[in-house]
Order: structure tokens, then sequence, then C-alpha cells
């Protein structure tokens, strides 16, 4: 009796043993497959280690100890990243993947970190005219500098050895074209009936004009000076002015809405340029015309008025030629003119976006998410650092999107008899589930010296260098 169990007992063992090998086979292939699928769909890599740069993610170990508050499962589905091609540092790889017309958003770090990465978008721009608008940012002033040679930059400024005027010696239809729009959104009609009266006559009877010149002007007078002999303008010009000037008028506080208009321009305009003192006066357009790039540091005040006559000015000179254009905006509001929005679409011009939270940088606007979702619509490559501040990261890991996660699930129950059944009932199981391809607590612990960068379908953790 007691041989025969303990022969039972061998064999039983035996039989589970083969089992669960078995199990464990198929249990190893399933995980392996699963993986497999789940790399391929999420496309999230990580630069291997070379001799190019020393990568703080030398292996998925040395990432989980980077990122030591992620889960392990968070690196469950990451694969290196190994094309023959490509230098293995975000700086080379953005440069690598902008094409000639490609567009950049970097968002977070340190504004050394942003600047690098901008440098990277210098080799894409070729022979194209630049337009920088900052505040501030002198860092970035001088990477433009030593990246064109100091004699091809001209710089705006209120310490800038150059004066910008933006409606200097430029046809007047243009000029009224640039104050028309650039009026507040919320100006009444009657008020923007107005000043079209006052742009008309101006347009006819100057060759140019500045807008202390308009200021100067008394508004009230202009019915009265459209008669005038001396301007002699003929009857049909005589009558578009006075029909304009008649219908705004109806509302007694419209006359008064253009002069604080001319008035909060001329004074924001000193505010971001200064005075003209000694200083050469130069308008836009001949300010791209005879230099490779051109810098606005607008400043930190809120300067809104003066800033849609600059924005304003700009859309007239993507709008008036053919030529290709490159724009970078750093930490500049962009949900407070639609202006500046307006830019993103010109067929002409590739652009760069920083700042240190670029969600925020949309301003505390309305239509911030609507605007989010139409830059992020037409970027080519996104760089991410770690936020220090704000709420971006869960915004960015929806815009990073999902992935089909497949997980493997294993159980075994046994039971004391011999042969198929009696070896345990193995089941394996698999379930689906919609799995962030990065999680905000991944981008809220990035390293200092390592960013996310997104192209197309693909997101990749590398080191700046």
């Amino acid at each position: 009796m007691g041989i025969f169990r303990t022969g039972y007992s061998a064999g039983a063992a035996i039989v589970n043993s083969i089992y669960a090998a078995r199990a464990r086979r198929d249990m190893n292939r399933a995980i392996i497959d699963a993986q497999k699928a789940n790399i391929e769909a999420r496309k999230v890599f990580v630069w291997p280690d070379n001799s190019y740069t020393p990568s703080i993610f030398r292996s998925k170990l040395k990432m989980e100890e980077s990122l030591n508050l992620i889960s392990k499962k968070d690196l469950n589905d990451v694969t290196t990243y190994t094309p023959a091609s490509t230098p293995g540092t975000a700086c080379n790889y953005v440069s690598h993947y902008l094409e000639q017309n490609g567009n950049l958003v970097i968002s977070g770090g340190a504004e050394t970190q942003r600047n690098k990465i901008i440098a990277a978008f210098f080799n894409n721009i070729g022979y194209k005219k630049v337009l920088l608008l900052h505040r501030g940012n002198y860092g970035l002033v001088s990477a433009v500098k030593n990246y064109f040679g100091q004699n091809n930059v001209l710089e705006f400024g209120v310490n800038s050895r150059n004066y910008f005027n933006p409606l200097s010696h430029i046809p007047p239809e243009q000029a009224a074209e640039i104050l028309y729009y650039a009026m507040p959104i919320n100006t009444s009609i009657n008020a923007q009936t107005i000043l079209r009266a006052l742009l008309l006559f101006f347009n006819e009877t100057r060759d140019s004009y500045s807008i202390a010149d308009l200021k100067q002007y008394q508004i009230q007078n202009l019915l009265t000076d459209v008669n005038d002999p001396t301007y002699q303008l003929d009857a049909q010009t005589k009558a578009n002015i006075i029909g304009e000037y008649t219908m705004g008028s109806n509302e007694p506080t419209a006359v008064s809405s253009v002069i604080a208009f001319l008035n909060t321009c001329g004074t924001q305009l000193t505010n971001m340029f200064g005075t003209r003192g000694g200083r050469p006066e130069k308008n836009l357009f001949a300010a791209m015309n005879a230099n490779h790039i051109v810098c606005f540091d607008i400043g930190n005040g809120i300067n809104s008025v003066a800033s849609n006559v600059l924005f304003s000015n700009l859309n007239l000179l993507l709008g008036s030629n053919h030529q290709s254009y490159s724009m970078i905006v750093d930490g500049i509001d962009l949900g407070a003119s639609e202006l500046l929005t307006k830019l993103f679409s010109a067929k002409n011009l590739s652009w760069a976006l920083s700042y240190d939270d670029f969600f925020s940088g949309l301003g505390m606007h309305e239509n911030a998410d609507q605007l989010f979702d139409l830059i992020l619509g037409i970027v080519s490559v996104v760089v991410l650092f770690r936020h220090f501040s704000g709420h971006s990261s869960s915004k960015w890991s929806g815009q990073l999107g999902t992935y089909r996660k497949y997980k493997v699930n294993y159980g075994m129950s046994q039971n004391i008899g011999v042969g198929l059944n009696g070896a345990g009932n193995r089941n394996i199981s698999i379930e689906e589930e919609e799995a962030p391809r990065v999680t905000s607590n991944t981008l809220d612990n990035l390293p200092g010296n390592v960013a996310c960068i997104h192209n197309n379908d693909e997101t990749l953790f590398i080191d700046v260098i």
C-alpha cells in the first residue's frame, strides 16, 4: 500500500511538472507576443547606449533608476531606437526630422535647454528670412548671432541701436491696413468707420505718415479739411471720406475712441521700442530686405495694441510676397492676439514656438484649447522637458495619445487525479485596455537633461547635449 502510494505520487509529480513546463512555455510565448504587439502599437523608444553621447538611458534598468517615481509597468512596452542615419542627441534628432518647412513646439525645461533645441531649428532655415519675437531672451539672441553672424542680425527693442517705426516710409494704403486691423476686436463699428475716414484722408493727402502724425491731427476738423482746396481732392474722394465720417459720428464716443486708440498705440510703441532719439529709423519691410534675421524684443509689459500693430505688419509682409520666411516665438502670449495666431497658417512661413509651459503660454483665454489643437495639428515635431509649474503634463499625455495594450493573465487549479485533468486546469487569458503612450507621471519626473520628442506617431526619450 505504501509502495503503491509512493509510485502514484511520483507519477503525479512528473505529470504535473510536464504540464507546468508547458504552461510556462505557453505563458512566456503569450507574454512575448503581447509585448511585441504593445511595442509596435505604443511606438515609444529610448535612445540606446552608444559612443556618441553618455546616455542616461543606457538600459531600461537605468531608465527606471532615473525615473524612480515611475511604475515599472510603464517601461514594459518601451524598446531602444536604433536608426542608422541619425546621431544620438535630441538636437540632431530634431534637425534630422524637421523638413524644410517643418514646424516645432518646445515646452518645459530651462531656457538654456530650449535654446539648444531652437538652434537645431536653424539648420532647416537655409536662406529664408527669419523673424524672432521674444521677451528678453538675450541668450537666444546671442545664439542667433553666433549662428547667422552678427552683421546679419538686426535688433529692435528699447535699448537697441535701431528705432522701429511700423508706418515709416511705406505706402499710405499699407499703413492704413496695418492700423485698421490692429484695432482691438471690441472696438465699435462706428469708431472703426471714423478711423477709416481719417486714414482715407491721410492716404490722399500725404506720401507717408506716422502714428505721431495721426495723434497730432484734430479729427474734429476732418470735414472742414476735406473741402480745403489746398488738398485738391476730387468729388468722389470727398464723398467717400464725408460719408464714412458722418456714419461713424452717429455714435458720440466714436471720435474719442479713435483718439484713445492712437494715443495708446503711440505710448505702447514707445514702451516696446523707446523713443527715436538719434537712432536710425526702419520699418519692417526695409529691415527684412536688408537683413537675414530681425529680432523684436516686445518686452514684458502689457502692450497689446502696439503688439497688434507689429503682428498686423507681419501679416501684411507675409501676404505681400511669395518669399519664404521662418519665425521663432519665445514666451509670448499666443491667445492674446488673433493677428499673431493667424501667422501660423501662412503657407510661406515655418515656425518654432518655445515656452516654459506651452499650454499656459496660450493664456487664460476661452479659445486656449482650440488654439492648442490648431497648432498641434500643423506641428512637425514636439519637444517636451520636465515642467516645473502648471498642469500641462496631463494635457501633453493626452496629446501623445493612447495605444491598445494587451495584458496576459494566467491561472491554474490543481487536484490529485492522474492524467491530463489531474495535472490541473490551465487558463491563459488576454485582456485589452486603452493605455496612455506616455503617462503624465513620466513627464512630471523627466530628468533635467532628457527630452521627450514626439514626431508624427513616434515618441522618443533622448539626452540633450
